[in-house]
C-alpha cells in the first residue's frame, strides 16, 4: 500500500518571550519617548513649546520692559530735560550745586535753642541729684522751677521748662510726670509705684501749711480711718518721700 504524505502543518507563531518579573522589556516593546526642548519640562503628554515661539515670546517681553525703562528715565535720573535755573538777576544758578546737602545749613536760632535746652536738661538733672536723698525722687514742678530760677539768677522761661522736662522723660531720666491742679506737676525721676492715695497725701501737702500737715489733721480733711492714713504714711515713709518731725509731716520734695 502506497504511503501516503501528510501535508506540512502551518508553522504555529511563536508565542511572545515570557517577561520575567523585575527585569526590563526588550528595546521592540519599550515605549517611544518624544525628545524634550531642552530648558524645558514636559508634562504628560502635553506638545513641547516651539522653540520659535518662545523666542517670539521673549522678544514681546523684551520690548515690553524696555518700553517701561524708557517711560520711567525721568524719575530713575536718566535722558532728563536740560532745565535751567535763574536767580532774580537773570544769573543762571548751578543746578548741581543745589543738590548738595553741605549747602543747606540749619538757622542759628535752632542751634542755640538745642544748646539752650541740653543747659537746661543738665541743670534739672543737677538739681534732681542734690535733692535726691531728701525728696526720694519725688518733685513738684513750681518747687524745681524755684530752684533753678535762684540757681540761674533769673526767671526761666516756663514754656521752655515744660519742652525740656519732656526731653528729659524721653531720655528715660523722669520716669512719669503726674498733672496736678493749677497747672502744676509732679515728677517722679525714679521707677517706683506711687497709687492714687499717696498722691492724694502729697497734693495735700502742697496745699497744707507744713505747721498743720500733721496726721491728725489729715484724718479730719480726708474724713477716713485713722490707720487707713497711717498705712499710707508708712509706705511714703518707706520711699523716702516724706519725714516726721515733731507733730508734723515734712514732705521735702514739694513747697509747703
Amino acid at each position: 500500500m502506497a504511503a501516503h504524505s501528510v501535508p506540512a502543518q502551518p508553522k504555529a507563531a511563536s508565542a511572545p518571550p515570557a517577561v520575567v518579573a523585575g527585569e526590563p522589556a526588550s528595546e521592540a516593546e519599550e515605549k517611544v519617548v518624544q525628545p524634550r526642548l531642552k530648558g524645558y519640562v514636559q508634562i504628560g503628554d502635553i506638545t513641547p513649546v516651539d522653540e520659535a515661539q518662545r523666542k517670539d515670546d521673549m522678544d514681546d517681553i523684551m520690548k515690553a520692559v524696555m518700553e517701561l525703562e524708557r517711560e520711567s528715565s525721568f524719575s530713575s535720573g536718566k535722558e532728563r530735560p536740560n532745565m535751567q535755573i535763574y536767580d532774580k538777576e537773570g544769573n543762571a544758578v548751578d543746578n548741581e550745586g543745589l543738590l548738595k546737602k553741605d549747602t543747606i545749613e540749619l538757622p542759628a536760632q535752632t542751634t542755640e535753642s538745642t544748646l539752650e535746652v541740653e543747659a537746661l536738661a543738665e541743670k534739672i538733672l543737677g538739681v534732681y541729684e542734690k535733692q535726691e536723698i531728701v525728696n526720694g525722687g519725688v518733685m513738684q514742678l513750681k518747687k524745681l522751677k524755684s530752684l533753678l530760677d535762684q540757681e540761674a539768677g533769673r526767671i526761666i522761661d516756663t514754656g521752655k521748662l515744660a519742652a525740656t522736662l519732656e526731653v528729659v522723660q524721653s531720655m528715660g531720666m523722669i520716669s512719669k510726670i503726674i498733672d496736678l491742679p493749677g497747672n502744676d506737676k509732679l515728677l517722679i525721676f525714679k521707677e517706683i509705684e506711687l497709687p492714687a492715695d499717696e498722691v492724694g497725701i502729697i497734693q495735700l501737702a502742697i496745699s497744707t501749711p507744713i505747721a498743720e500737715f500733721t496726721k491728725d489733721n489729715i484724718v479730719a480733711m480726708l474724713g477716713i480711718p485713722e490707720e487707713v492714713v497711717l498705712a499710707t504714711l508708712k509706705r511714703l515713709q518707706d520711699k523716702g518721700i516724706i519725714r516726721f518731725s515733731g507733730n508734723s509731716i515734712q514732705v521735702p520734695g514739694v513747697m509747703q
